[in-house]
């Protein structure tokens, strides 16, 4: 294996690089769809492609090889802190094996869940919902960055320019109190479904703000709507479950490497 450089991409060659990941997945790949950007790095060779995206103080790491010999070495040797997610509904053990001996830690396990919305009990009339504003995002993000419970290597929290854009596209619902903002439902549409991507009030009294989301889904005529629980977080599994989301046997596993 060449020494490994990583390399500025260049958008203009995003489908050589799709056709390239898509070509080298027989043993191991992570890749479904991410999108590449101006300031993403990659390496490749005639077995490997490796997608490196910089996210706050370390690197989520997408990969897709067909030897693992190569793979294990690409792996071990990236500087750094690197984060590598991997979602599927197939058995785990091999890749296990291959994360041990690249030198990754397993951090998290989160189960995807799914609501159908046609069966969820809500009104369609949205007109009293409070969704954020321009100038929200600062006091929105420093809820959700700083809650114990929430992990920038497990729980894909929205950057505060992200966090922007959500709002601009009226994607972000707000509980307030004396002004104040205590709770946040963020969610992110695709066509006739949504993804439920963060939800979190510290005022206890959130729920409110989940009966607010089931409201904008009957509005909006959504079929779907899927959101990612840490398998640990057996009351919000629960809670979910009570409401009729149901998993649908897609799984995340986070494993790190510091």
């Amino acid at each position: 294996m060449p020494k490994m450089k990583l390399e500025k991409v260049n958008i203009a060659k995003t489908q050589e690089y799709i056709q390239a990941i898509y070509s080298r997945r027989m043993v191991f790949s992570n890749y479904f769809g991410q999108t590449f950007e101006e300031n993403d790095k990659y390496f490749e060779t005639d077995n490997t492609f490796l997608l490196v995206k910089s996210v706050r103080d370390f690197n989520r790491i997408y990969i897709a090889s067909n030897d693992k010999k190569e793979l294990v070495e690409i792996l071990s040797g990236l500087k750094g802190t690197n984060v590598i997610n991997i979602p599927t509904k197939d058995d785990i053990q091999d890749v296990e094996a291959i994360m041990t001996e690249s030198g990754y830690d397993s951090i998290g396990l989160y189960e995807r869940f799914v609501y159908n919305v046609k069966n969820l009990t809500a009104a369609d009339d949205i007109s009293k919902i409070e969704f954020a504003k321009a100038g929200d995002e600062e006091k929105i993000y420093n809820i959700y960055s700083t809650w114990p419970e929430f992990s920038f290597y497990t729980d894909y929290l929205p950057t505060q320019e992200e966090l922007k854009k959500f709002i601009e596209n009226k994607s972000v619902i707000i509980n307030k109190q004396e002004d104040d903002i205590v709770g946040t439902f963020i969610f992110e549409p695709q066509g006739r479904k949504y993804y439920l991507r963060l939800w979190i009030d510290i005022s206890k009294k959130g729920l409110g703000l989940l009966k607010n989301v089931f409201s904008v889904l009957k509005h909006n005529k959504i079929d779907f709507a899927y959101l990612w629980v840490n398998s640990d977080n057996k009351r919000v599994i629960a809670l979910h479950r009570l409401f009729g989301a149901t998993p649908d046997g897609l799984k995340d596993y986070t494993f790190i490497k510091r």
